[in-house]
């Protein structure tokens, strides 16, 4: 039995194991390609190339046995692959749209619906962000017609729904039957039509909450990020900021309001032992986890570790000693909404809120980078048109 990761359908079974597909290692990529009914020529010139550079340089699409074969799709239309994902799926869009045409020598593709490549791209673009934003990954006959519809009624399109199934089923393959449904031909797709979708329509900022928010699992934010890092920042990131700071406590003199300033990024606090040593931890929350995904992007490493530098400056040792024995004694870890007065006094007295003090200070930090950025580069621009 085969069931797709992302479906958990063998939990109440009392006896299987799990079996992982590992990914393709250069030669298995190479006979992959060997064993498809592909021109030859164009065979040797993708496997040289996969043995010289491109295996190692993309080995996140050249591993996939399914990715691999749109490469080589790709690769006999444009002549390599692009280091950025996001041009890799329009380019291997446009390859999988043109490919009919162009192995026919003079035939034009019979097509379902006559929708040019950008209009098709659009009404599937939609598509994908409506069911990635409900999580949807395989759909019953009812359903994929039931979106199709809305969606080429939104795009108000004359096109009869089947036809435009048909059409991503055949002629423009980013659609295939799975048993008795249907799914994408890859996940990834419907991740790259929706950050398509978002960053090149006018959607809502609730939207972008919907769809932005398994940015840590999912490639939908890197890849928009990629293509319109200007759109991605006014309608996610500044806002979600914006939200984040809204939670700063404007006085911080007292013992509850350093602990709040605490609970903006931290859950808990844990017991964590290094090579036998005892140390206190703070747990992420999902303010953290967008912070710390905001330091990757915008390359802020340096700055964390200054500020790293400038709050760990004091010695809590005695302070943290207490809090062993008093609040965790024989506990793990606890919440710190469940602290009660006195352990928010321990808490206060290891100078825990400089955590809160970090974090604050570094998401201000990024967020003057970003609005820096924007105003140098309009006035980059500007200089450009009036010098």
């Amino acid at each position: 039995v085969s069931s797709r990761p992302e479906y958990n359908l063998f939990s109440d079974w009392s006896l299987y194991d799990v079996a992982r597909i590992q990914p393709l290692i250069l030669s298995q990529a190479v006979d992959v390609i060997k064993k498809l009914d592909y021109d030859s020529e164009v065979r040797a010139r993708f496997i040289l190339a996969l043995e010289t550079t491109l295996f190692s340089k993309h080995e996140s699409f050249s591993s996939n046995p399914l990715l691999l074969t749109i490469m080589l799709v790709t690769y006999e239309q444009f002549g390599d692959i692009p280091d950025r994902v996001y041009i890799f799926y329009d380019l291997a869009y446009h390859a999988l749209f043109n490919k009919h045409d162009v192995s026919k020598q003079g035939f034009l593709r019979k097509s379902s619906t006559n929708l040019d490549m950008y209009e098709l791209r659009d009404i599937f673009a939609l598509f994908s962000l409506f069911t990635y934003s409900k999580q949807m990954f395989e759909m019953t006959e009812d359903e994929i017609h039931t979106f199709l519809k809305k969606c080429l009624v939104h795009s108000k399109s004359e096109v009869i729904d089947k036809d435009l199934k048909l059409e991503l089923l055949n002629n423009v393959p980013l659609l295939m039957r799975d048993g008795l449904n249907y799914c994408f031909t890859h996940r990834s797709f419907q991740e790259y039509f929706t950050a398509y979708y978002i960053v090149n329509h006018a959607v809502k900022e609730q939207v972008f909450e919907r769809v932005c928010g398994r940015y840590h699992t999912d490639n939908v934010v890197d890849m928009a990020f990629s293509m319109n890092k200007e759109v991605l920042e006014d309608k996610w990131i500044l806002p979600k900021i914006n939200k984040i700071l809204d939670l700063k406590p404007v006085d911080t003199s007292t013992i509850n309001r350093k602990i709040q300033l605490i609970s903006v990024f931290f859950d808990r606090i844990d017991e964590i032992r290094d090579r036998g040593k005892k140390e206190i931890g703070f747990t992420y929350n999902e303010n953290s986890y967008f912070l710390n995904y905001l330091v990757q992007k915008y390359s802020c490493q340096y700055h964390r570790d200054y500020l790293n530098d400038k709050y760990h400056s004091h010695d809590f040792t005695y302070e943290e000693t207490d809090f062993f024995e008093l609040v965790l004694n024989d506990k793990q870890t606890i919440m710190l909404e469940e602290l009660n007065d006195f352990e928010k006094n321990l808490v206060c007295r290891m100078g825990s809120e400089r955590y809160g003090e970090l974090s604050f200070e570094l998401i201000e930090y990024i967020k003057s980078l970003i609005l820096t950025n924007r105003n140098d580069s309009l006035d980059n621009i500007e200089n450009f048109i009036f010098d």
